[in-house]
């Protein structure tokens, strides 16, 4: 894990980009920006639903509350130009970083799970799409806990 360029483009994956992705981005932003650090974010999909393309509605309810407002938010599909553009690649899950690395072995070496980078474990993010609120309030939980980590490594000032 190498260091990084000073201005670090940050990319958020998972399924459909409308929940656990999305909600990453979404934090991760409002930190980045309350903070002032060098860090771009963005997030995509590795099987993008063109029928569903906006954001989960109680990830948003859970972020409003936050005062982040990510209601205007699309899903968008991992395209190469994305692996591109990264300098860090985080996933919701094992499987989704086997789609990433399958797709673009090129981003190997950048390419993590969001827990394998922050604490250095190997847990998965859970889908809580379609599930009642407590789902989405983990997925939140476990964003909450793994974001400052991979922040400070990202910008260690």
């Amino acid at each position: 894990m190498n260091a990084l360029p000073a201005k670090t483009f940050l990319l958020f994956v998972c399924t459909g980009n409308t929940g656990r992705s999305m909600m990453a981005e979404a934090l991760a932003g409002a930190r980045i920006t309350a903070q002032a650090l060098p860090i771009t974010v963005f997030s995509r999909a590795v099987s993008l639903d063109p029928q569903a393309r906006t954001p989960e509605p109680h990830g948003v309810t859970l972020l409003q509350n936050l005062g982040i407002d990510a209601s205007s938010h699309l899903a968008h599909s991992l395209v190469a130009a994305d692996i591109d553009t990264a300098d860090l690649i985080l996933t919701a899950t094992h499987a989704h970083k086997t789609t990433v690395l399958a797709r673009f072995p090129q981003a190997g070496s950048k390419t993590f799970m969001i827990s394998e980078y922050a604490a250095q474990e190997m847990r998965d993010i859970p889908d809580a799409a379609g599930r009642p609120m407590a789902a989405y309030q983990d997925v939140l939980a476990q964003l909450h806990h793994y974001l400052p980590a991979i922040l400070h490594r990202l910008a260690p000032g």
